[in-house]
């Protein structure tokens, strides 16, 4: 069974997918409901990486329930979708490995909606955010194409150009995610660059600045201002 990204997944297919892992279980049928639970492993994890690709060598090494237990405790934002992602991970390894009473089953139920409604509700946030300019009347898409260009931070523009000479980047957020984390900050020029993802899961570039202020640049204007920088041409 090849699921999608869960996030991707019509709400009532993933209703009768739980269903029927349900009753298989009720059934007997053991090894047919862990053929279930395990596509829900995969599809949940396609879901985290496709949120959270510079966490994948941790969502990669969740390989059990005490391994998103350890990433739990870890993770210090209840609520934040990778949080809940590896929740829902933890419910379904239990089931599989362990536990497969109707209690047990009813919290993985739980934890697997909890992420599931969290992710796609960031997944239709980020497709409207996407066409919202296209989809705009005449003097307002107007207004957007002309609008003067925000004033870029050194500090994280010269990061860029130095990530860029030493390798080829496919998009603004694979440029991004080449940003060290926040513990792990790059210094440049007293500034101090890194990337963060808020509460609500948005990949941001970061920069504190030398007086202490810090600055930030979401993934939309990240890929205008800095991943699509226009190089001016030199005259012959």
């Amino acid at each position: 069974m090849n699921l999608e990204p869960i996030h991707k997944i019509p709400a009532d297919e993933l209703q009768e997918l739980i269903d029927e892992a349900r009753r298989r279980i009720e059934w007997g049928l053991i090894f047919e409901s862990e053929f279930i639970l395990k596509a829900f492993v995969v599809s949940i994890k396609k879901s985290l990486l496709y949120y959270f690709r510079e966490y994948s060598e941790l969502i990669q090494e969740t390989i059990d329930s005490n391994e998103a237990t350890y990433a739990l405790t870890s993770w210090a934002w209840e609520k934040h979708p990778l949080h809940e992602g590896m929740k829902a991970l933890q419910k379904v390894y239990g089931v599989i490995h362990y536990e497969k009473d109707s209690y047990i089953f009813d919290e993985m139920d739980k934890a697997i909606k909890g992420y599931y409604g969290i992710a796609s509700r960031l997944f239709l946030e980020r497709q409207k955010r996407a066409t919202e300019p296209l989809v705009v009347g005449g003097k307002i898409r107007e207004k957007f194409l002309h609008a003067p260009k925000e004033k870029r931070n050194k500090y994280i523009l010269k990061h860029c150009r130095e990530l860029k000479k030493r390798r080829p980047f496919s998009s603004a957020e694979h440029l991004l995610n080449g940003f060290p984390e926040r513990e792990r900050a790059v210094v440049v020029d007293g500034a101090k660059v890194y990337r963060v993802v808020d509460e609500n899961g948005n990949l941001k570039a970061c920069c504190e600045m030398p007086n202490g202020k810090i600055r930030s640049v979401g993934l939309r204007k990240f890929h205008e201002n800095y991943f699509k920088e226009n190089k001016k041409k030199k005259k012959p």
